[in-house]
């Protein structure tokens, strides 16, 4: 509820004042308003944090603070780039790294999932984590990584003039129960983020599609 302000003309000593008055808010506009304002500032102690870093490390916070590097990311990890990754610079740095090898070398980085998949320590990753190896392992070396990207952008293109968000969703799941689907581009597509939270993994051949 937006705040209202009513005026009102009163005398007074002969005179015509003006009071102005406030409407009283409730206190779940007065929380959310603290909430919008401990937002904004931790925010803006982050992006103070990161210019700080980026200027005691240029070689590893440039290209990682130029635009469209987050749906760059994205489209080669399979999930988004989260900010606060910024705050730790060997992070940022290692996650960089191993994204910019992804995108150079499929095979290797398929090979180093498969690796990782296979390792006694596969169910102990956090959920990101094991979406990160499940992606790279869809992922063949004969893939367009450009026509991935170009889908990638699209998404975001659409989340920002809409306002409503979008994900880029593997038609036939990575995971899925009767048959599994590939990251390339022809195994993507643009879908709203409820639709893509409904879809799960399911997918039944000769039902969908």
């Amino acid at each position: 509820m937006s705040t209202k302000i009513i005026k009102n003309v009163v005398p007074w000593g002969g005179m015509k004042l003006e009071v102005v008055t406030h409407e009283k808010k409730s206190g779940i506009d007065r929380s959310k308003e603290r909430a919008e304002i401990v937002r904004k500032e931790r925010e803006a102690a982050r992006d103070y944090a990161v210019s700080k870093l980026a200027q005691q490390y240029p070689k590893i916070y440039n290209p990682i603070l130029k635009p469209g590097f987050d749906v760059w990311f994205e489209s080669i990890s399979g999930y988004p780039w989260k900010k606060r990754w910024e705050l730790k610079y060997y992070k940022a740095k290692y996650e960089y790294t191993q994204a910019y090898q992804d995108f150079k070398d499929a095979y290797s980085a398929h090979q180093r999932a498969v690796k990782q998949y296979m390792d006694e320590d596969f169910a102990l990753l956090s959920n990101s984590q094991r979406r990160v190896i499940h992606v790279k392992l869809a992922t063949p070396g004969w893939c367009d990584r450009k026509e991935i990207l170009k889908i990638y952008t699209e998404c975001k293109r659409i989340t920002q003039e809409t306002g409503i968000i979008h994900h880029v969703d593997h038609e036939v799941p990575l995971r899925g129960e009767y048959v599994c689907g590939l990251h390339v581009h022809d195994n993507l597509r643009i879908i709203t983020a409820d639709e893509n939270l409904r879809k799960k993994n399911k997918f039944i051949p000769g039902l969908d599609g």
